[in-house]
């Protein structure tokens, strides 16, 4: 295949000219940051993909499509624990640490 429509502006990409990212081609003007207000140049060394909180959902998936953006734009996970979850649980209900069974000579 000889062209593609670019991940970025859809438009068509030719061999001559792409960037090939994560199976996606991009022309050389649009390898961006695609977060609002950045539009900070990426390379194959520096780019991430991510989807960002107003990324259009794929219809397949059902999930966000992840986008072009840099470092400084990569979505922190959000982690919530609750006091119900079982990693906590566990956590918490854990034996304390103690010296019992330590042998003396050990134990200084």
């Amino acid at each position: 295949m000889s062209s593609k429509p670019c991940g970025n502006c859809k438009k068509t990409v030719y061999i001559n000219e792409k960037i090939d990212a994560e199976g996606k081609w991009y022309h050389r003007a649009c390898f961006k940051c695609m977060a609002p207000d950045c539009k900070t140049g990426l390379t194959l060394r520096n780019f991430q993909m991510a989807a960002l909180d107003d990324s259009e959902i794929d219809p397949l998936t059902k999930r966000p499509l992840k986008v072009l953006v840099c470092k400084d734009h990569v979505p922190m996970p959000k982690h919530s624990f609750s006091r119900d979850s079982l990693s906590l649980k566990h956590t918490l209900s854990a034996p304390k640490p103690s010296m019992a069974g330590i042998h003396r000579s050990l134990m200084g």
